[in-house]
């Protein structure tokens, strides 16, 4: 996966780069040796790698992608409780962490230090697990506690060949990274670029900081990716269009982005001459799905485009069959070598074998236009009744995003809450406009102010939210 270490003619090219530190691949490739020499204490281990957005973590990771071991991402920030409770759960061999008094809270040996980062031997167990087993990663969380996705080789291999592909990443690309890497989006940039030979410049700077701009300009930054939410601060910013300059492509995922704000970033692409892509994925998928160059495609606003190369996009009914005709809603499946093996939620089951047959239910709604080209049009989890009238919160959300920008639509107890992050002074009129266009009584429908969205890797936590209104109204 990784086999650019190697390559002769990139061994003194900068591949790494934080604040005033950079790393070759010979300097790299040397630290990976120190790193899994002192991991030889069991065949397969499982290990624990907590999660920082820096040059240490990426070399370990990358050192881990060399051996035999299986690799669970966690959390940096997780509290002592939930990872007590993880290591319970899958009795992992090695913690690999950033916090030095690890060992004396879950009883570990420290056995090496590599930069900010300490090595803990837990236990020499041999486990049994799936043999084509590789990385797991934390669902989000978004709707629920998470549970994590077991990803092979195969998978991650593939996906990196399909993203390589589309995006024609390369050695003369500039990446800035700076979303959390325990985030399977984050963690393709940094897979598909480092893969590459990309030159990955690391920042923990947000979009808002002078910082992050300094970096981007810079280093003549080529390549940019961005979740939907940034993408909606960086067009209430007005940012100035040519920091774009050296931009060869931007790309959006995680989640589906407001039209308007597609149509803002398409404009930029076509005065700087970058392309602009929107994507699609999940974690389930490795991550990538699909993708569409707007930039070439401005007609198909809002279209999730095609699948990856070697991936396959179909609609189901209710019944289960395939649906053909164009613009039929259905619930939308994806087929491809990059879908996951299963899910894990204790250690046996990680002795688990494939059952999906690389098919994956997206739990998305979805059509496709004449050409085939598809376009989420909803959860199937957001799909609810308010006396017996059928809504679609996605719908709403969409509609509420003119009036009041982000927003998040719950139902709990027979109502409809509308969560936003603002107060507002128009709360009757919102409503009124909400009651007219979609036949709710105003009884059914409230107005929910947040201090802010808690979110979970750069995306809005619907089931924290949820918890934050329980709490409120019970």
């Amino acid at each position: 996966m990784f086999g650019i270490l190697k390559k002769k003619s990139l061994q003194d090219k900068i591949i790494i780069r934080q604040d005033n530190i950079s790393f070759t691949p010979k300097q790299i490739l040397k630290d990976i040796r120190k790193i899994n020499l002192n991991l030889n204490h069991v065949k397969k281990p499982i290990i624990f790698l907590k999660v920082r957005n820096n040059f240490s973590f990426v070399i370990i990771y990358i050192a881990l992608m060399h051996n035999d071991s299986v690799i669970f991402l966690i959390d940096e920030n997780i509290n002592q409780k939930k990872l007590k409770s993880l290591i319970n759960k899958f009795d992992p061999n090695y913690l690999i962490s950033l916090d030095k008094e690890d060992n004396y809270k879950i009883r570990a040996r420290k056995i090496y230090q590599f930069n900010d980062y300490r090595i803990f031997l837990i236990n020499k167990k041999k486990h049994k697990v799936n043999k084509d087993l590789k990385l797991l990663i934390s669902t989000s969380g978004i709707s629920g506690p998470s549970k994590f996705v077991m990803l092979s080789k195969e998978n991650l291999r593939l996906n990196l060949y399909q993203i390589c592909k589309y995006l024609k990443i390369s050695s003369n690309d500039n990446v800035i990274l700076n979303m959390p890497l325990s985030y399977s989006f984050g963690l393709s940039v940094l897979n598909s670029h480092f893969s590459k030979g990309s030159e990955i410049t690391l920042s923990n700077n947000s979009i808002v900081e002078k910082f992050f701009w300094d970096d981007f300009n810079r280093r003549n930054i080529t390549t940019l990716y961005a979740v939907p939410q940034v993408l909606e601060v960086l067009k209430k910013l007005k940012i100035d269009i040519k920091i774009f300059k050296h931009l060869r492509f931007m790309a959006v995922a995680g989640g589906k982005t407001n039209n308007e704000v597609l149509k803002y970033f398409l404009n930029i692409s076509k005065k700087m001459k970058f392309n602009f892509f929107n994507m699609y994925g999940q974690t389930e998928a490795s991550p990538r799905i699909s993708y569409l160059n707007l930039t070439k495609n401005q007609e198909l606003i809002g279209s999730i485009g095609n699948a990856v190369h070697g991936g396959k996009l179909y609609i189901k009914d209710k019944h289960n069959k395939i649906i053909h005709k164009p613009n039929i809603q259905g619930n939308l499946f994806y087929e491809g070598k990059n879908v996951m093996i299963g899910y894990a939620t204790n250690k046996k089951d990680l002795t688990k074998k494939r059952t999906n047959k690389y098919k994956l239910d997206t739990k998305d709604i979805a059509i496709k236009d004449k050409k085939s080209n598809f376009y989420i049009v909803g959860r199937a989890d957001k799909f609810v009744k308010i006396n017996s009238i059928k809504i679609d919160l996605q719908d709403l959300e969409d509609y509420l995003y003119k009036f009041l920008g982000t927003n998040v639509c719950l139902e709990f107890k027979n109502k409809i809450y509308v969560c936003i992050e603002k107060k507002i002074l128009h709360k009757i009129k919102i409503i009124k406009k909400l009651c007219t266009y979609s036949q709710l009584n105003k009884n059914n429908l409230k107005i929910f102010c947040l201090k802010k969205f808690p979110k979970n890797n750069n995306k809005i936590s619907i089931f924290k939210i949820r918890e934050i209104l329980k709490k409120k109204l019970n």
